[in-house]
């Protein structure tokens, strides 16, 4: 938290769908992937309904459900993080599909 103070402007790269390819000798070996990395302005959430929504939103992701209150104290012990991206860029190297 204390970083963002000083500096706002962050990168990100998440990754995921992650395979190893195999092969017959170790050149033939790689790696299936999905990549996303980018650019963009962080800053920390101080409002309450700011932050609540932000929670409301990750919950939403993991549960799938839309319904969460959080009350004041658990706001207030939270830091909710805003990222507004400015530059995106994707990459992959894709499994293929099994017939």
């Amino acid at each position: 938290i204390s970083l963002i103070e000083k500096e706002t402007m962050v990168s990100f790269e998440m990754d995921g769908d992650h395979f190893l390819k195999k092969g017959n000798k170790a050149s033939e070996f790689s790696f299936y992937y999905q990549s996303i990395m980018g650019r963009g302005k962080i800053e920390v959430l101080e409002i309450e309904d700011e932050k609540s929504h932000g929670l409301e939103k990750i919950m939403e992701h993991y549960t799938q459900s839309i319904d969460w209150d959080f009350d004041h104290e658990t706001l207030e012990a939270t830091s909710v993080l805003k990222l507004s991206v400015t530059e995106l860029s994707a990459k992959a190297n894709k499994r293929p599909t099994e017939n």
